[in-house]
């Protein structure tokens, strides 16, 4: 299992090479829009956690089918946590981290400070939310497989 998870991890990263901008930062026009789509994370964080609870709960996260999709829901879970500070900090972001327009998009990012930084690896968010649709498909995948070999 281990092996396979790397495998995963190793694929989900290959996109990054040779990448042009992929401007996936979701700009929002006014507050209203940015606390709702906030308000949309969260409440998507708080559904994950408590599945993942559940799923250990009830013992099902040791099914292999199910184990999948717990890993899938830990990382949605983090997606959106991820997600959720990465739409937080821009709002705050110093304009001088951020040069150049393409289409009204940034082109280039400097970054001057730690937080800078961290909100600029957390809008790669897309490697946490495909990694997590892949091992959701997975375990999905597994759970056919095993319906499918009952009598």
């Amino acid at each position: 299992m281990i092996r396979k998870v790397l495998f995963i991890l190793v694929y989900s990263c290959i996109p990054w090479i040779g990448t042009s901008p992929a401007l996936a930062v979701q700009e929002h026009g006014g507050a209203e829009g940015l606390y709702s789509h906030q308000i949309a994370h969260l409440i998507f964080l708080t559904a994950m956690i408590y599945f993942c609870i559940r799923l250990i709960r009830s013992g099902e996260s040791a099914r292999k089918g199910w184990r999948w999709i717990f890993f899938s829901a830990l990382l949605f879970a983090c997606w959106n946590a991820d997600t959720f500070l990465v739409h937080q900090y821009r709002e705050v972001l110093n304009p001088q981290a951020v040069s150049g327009n393409i289409s009204g998009f940034a082109w280039t990012f400097h970054a001057h400070s730690v937080p800078e930084l961290l909100y600029y690896l957390g809008t790669f968010d897309h490697v946490l939310s495909f990694s997590a649709l892949l091992l959701f498909f997975i375990g999905i995948r597994e759970l056919i497989q095993v319906q499918r070999e009952r009598p």
